[in-house]
């Protein structure tokens, strides 16, 4: 029999992303970062882990967004270090560092002026160019 798991957010959460990490070691243990998208507060974007075996669902790290709703996010899928994150919100797409331990700050690392633009992330580096709909981006 299938038993469902719930996980209360106080904000209402507008994008998710499985999050690529070269710390994930563990094949039982699945990582989502979640973001919210509130026009009366300070919106946030979490880091929820999964244990398979325990079917267990916690909030591991939270980071605060500012006022702008988080309407997307596309984690970079390359496991080496460093772990980058895109981030879209109504006026603007910007690149952030995950931080080495979850628990330290996200690292500003680009900002792109696009209004809910969304971040296809280019690891071979053949594209190098950014339109009014998407954002490529290398990882290297």
């Amino acid at each position: 029999m299938m038993t469902a798991a719930v996980y209360g957010l106080e904000l209402q959460a507008c994008a998710i992303s499985p999050l690529y990490y070269p710390f994930n070691s563990d094949s039982g243990t699945h990582r989502f970062l979640v973001g919210t998208s509130c026009f009366a507060d300070e919106n946030v974007i979490r880091l929820l882990t999964f244990q398979e075996e325990t079917r267990v669902l916690e909030c591991s790290a939270q980071w605060l967004y500012g006022g702008e709703e988080v309407l997307g996010l596309w984690c970079s899928p390359s496991i080496a270090t460093p772990s980058l994150l895109a981030v879209a919100t109504p006026t603007r797409c910007s690149v952030l560092r995950l931080p080495d331990v979850l628990t330290d700050e996200l690292q500003r690392v680009v900002d792109f002026d696009v209004a809910r633009g969304k971040v296809v992330w280019d690891l071979e580096g053949l594209q190098h160019e950014v339109n009014e709909d998407e954002a490529y981006v290398s990882s290297t």
